[in-house]
């Protein structure tokens, strides 16, 4: 898939509308767009790219070891620190366990902190963080796991409902 990935975004490339990182000369050329592969995205296919045109979307949960880049067709294997060269965004799923917090108690610090400590480990590498997989419903607890991630500082809030989550920013003074 990747050849097909890249071909199809050779118009958006040449238009300059995407963000590249050329790793000869270690610079960002900025763009309005930014491609972050998620999911199954091959880090060694980014990893090994003179310039980069899509990026890794890192585990923002695993930040802390060094990703595992297996022996392939683009180079040896090899052990990185992530970084925003390599992933200007981490993802992680929220676990069950946050939203029972959530659910329960008032100000679940545990939570908060909890994220606050992987945020703030992504932030030291100069990458944006994100959660992912707040319940959808009951809305009062959609609502009340943006606001965990407010409390803990997350760089972008994730939201399947864009409708609420637009009411929620405009009602709690967020953008």
């Amino acid at each position: 898939m990747w050849p097909h990935v890249l071909d199809a975004l050779g118009p958006l490339l040449e238009a300059g509308y995407l963000t590249t990182y050329d790793t000869t000369i270690g610079t960002f050329s900025r763009g309005p767009l930014t491609i972050i592969g998620t999911g199954n995205t091959p880090l060694s296919h980014v990893y090994y790219s003179s310039t980069r045109v899509i990026f890794y979307d890192a585990p923002l949960r695993k930040l802390r070891k060094p990703a595992r880049i297996p022996h392939s067709p683009c180079g040896p294997a090899i052990h990185v620190e992530l970084d925003n060269t390599l992933s200007p965004m981490a993802s992680g799923k929220l676990p069950p366990w946050t939203h029972i917090g959530a659910a329960l108690y008032p100000s679940p610090n545990a939570a908060v902190g909890w994220m606050r400590r992987r945020t703030d480990e992504a932030r030291k590498r100069g990458i944006k963080s994100r959660w992912w997989g707040a319940a959808n419903q009951p809305g009062w607890l959609r609502r009340r796991m943006w606001a965990l991630q407010r409390e803990a500082q997350t760089d972008w809030i994730n939201g399947d409902n864009l409708e609420d989550l637009a009411r929620w920013l405009r009602r709690t003074g967020g953008s």
